[in-house]
């Protein structure tokens, strides 16, 4: 994983990863249980995520 300090280096040419391993492994961690989360079939995300019609009564 790569950490860079983008107000100090917005062109992202300096890893700054080994200086802070804490927030490199609090990302990593975030980073795990986001990815073990179960996700829908792109199927079922696009029905899901379709505007309702509106009825009229």
């Amino acid at each position: 994983m790569q950490l860079f300090d983008l107000l100090a280096d917005p062109a992202e040419q300096h890893d700054v990863a080994a200086q802070h391993p804490d927030v490199v492994a609090r990302l990593k961690q975030a980073f795990d249980t986001v990815n073990a989360q179960p996700r829908p079939h792109p199927e079922q995300s696009a029905a899901r995520d379709k505007p309702k019609k509106e009825t009229t009564r």
